[in-house]
């Protein structure tokens, strides 16, 4: 096993593949400028913004996972506002255990021709969840 996703198991093994890859994480602050009558502004930290975090997601029929049933449930996760521990390895992606999934895309790589999907490409966007 390599991590999961709440129930997503990410995992490389005889039964399926399911990897993240191209993982990219993100941190941001949260700042405020205060005018002075004659001055440049005096800028102030005010606190960290919650991390961002994104990763895709291949979905291989031939590698024991049905594409179209995981994006769904991905995209019923979103919607319902779902949120989920992400770890990677023994570790949180993140500062935050938990992260909100707030967006989730796909592209569909491969269809065959009664319409199957048998390879497609997910993006999966998160943020800290406090």
């Amino acid at each position: 096993m390599i991590g999961t996703l709440g129930s997503i198991v990410f995992e490389v093994s005889d039964k399926a593949i399911r990897t993240p890859n191209k993982i990219k994480r993100s941190a941001s602050a949260k700042w405020t400028d205060h005018a002075i009558m004659g001055q440049k502004p005096k800028s102030e930290f005010v606190a960290p913004e919650n991390r961002q975090n994104s990763f895709e997601i291949t979905l291989d029929a031939r590698f024991g996972v049905k594409p179209r049933q995981e994006i769904d449930n991905l995209m019923r996760m979103v919607e319902k506002g779902i949120v989920a521990a992400c770890i990677i390895g023994d570790k949180p992606l993140s500062s935050s255990l938990y992260q909100k999934i707030t967006g989730v895309s796909d592209t569909w790589d491969e269809v065959y021709s009664n319409g199957e999907l048998v390879r497609a490409t997910v993006s999966i966007t998160l943020k800290d969840y406090e």
